[in-house]
């Protein structure tokens, strides 16, 4: 967590000089109450302020829309996002994709799997790839449950 906050924190700065702020917005996903979240996010809002010598500001959405809502009339300037989301953030609110999490083991991200019905046309991911009259609409994507 610590790298975490440092690798954001310096991207902060270096955004943030380019921009020449003053103080800084940091969009977060509510996914706990606000004052929960609050103290679980202040080491890497102090260490943002510490870095880039501005006042960083949470900013709690209850959804990663509103984050994205939030950075296209500039409320927030950076936001933490998964992979989805950070795309959708690139395409309406002309984000920038400037880091990504690294774990301790080396890891970049989670791994994905594919569950289809027995039944279903698609018996390997190969098949998915194929078949050209597939839309989105058609494959969900879901994150893995926590380990236990």
């Amino acid at each position: 967590m610590k790298f975490l906050r440092s690798l954001i924190a310096g991207a902060a700065a270096f955004a943030c000089l380019a921009a020449h702020a003053e103080d800084l917005s940091l969009g977060i996903i509510s996914t706990d109450s606000s004052a929960v979240l609050a103290q679980r996010w202040q080491p890497l809002v102090d260490d943002m302020s510490k870095q880039t010598g501005l006042q960083i500001k949470a900013y709690f959405a209850t959804d990663y829309a509103g984050i994205i809502e939030a950075m296209r009339f500039n409320k927030v300037q950076v936001g933490y996002f998964g992979n989805a989301s950070a795309m959708e953030a690139v395409d309406r609110a002309n984000g920038e994709v400037f880091a990504r999490v690294v774990y301790a083991n080396g890891a970049t991200g989670y791994k994905s799997v594919l569950i289809t019905n027995v039944n279903s046309r698609f018996k390997t991911l190969d098949d998915v790839f194929k078949n050209t009259k597939t839309s989105r609409s058609d494959l969900v994507i879901r994150t893995p449950p926590p380990a236990r």
